[in-house]
């Protein structure tokens, strides 16, 4: 069995960058370009999440209000400017766990 963080990265992460992507595109009418500066992505793989190639899981999570909350407050901090590298890490740690409280994988 692969440690939960290999199935974080793998499956969820994806996931998680591209409901992200599509709020800052959507709620913030971020440029791809900034958003994949943002995210520390390349533009192409920003449109591959607007338009679904990449990311498409999203069943991992829908039914998961508390992750969805934490992916939109950080998605919101990160559209303004708001977090530092290590802020940055630490929310995303908290999703994981999230994930991992509900156990949705």
């Amino acid at each position: 069995m692969k440690p939960f963080c290999m199935t974080f990265v793998g499956d969820i992460l994806p996931v998680v960058k591209a409901v992200m992507a599509r709020k800052m595109l959507t709620d913030y009418k971020l440029s791809q370009t900034k958003i994949a500066e943002i995210l520390e992505m390349t533009q192409p793989a920003i449109s591959q999440y607007k338009r679904s190639l990449r990311g498409s899981r999203f069943e991992l999570l829908e039914k998961d209000e508390k992750t969805l909350d934490l992916i939109g407050e950080l998605t919101r901090q990160l559209a303004l400017g708001e977090l530092s590298e290590a802020e940055k890490d630490e929310i995303f740690c908290k999703v994981c766990r999230s994930i991992r409280e509900n156990k949705r994988i």
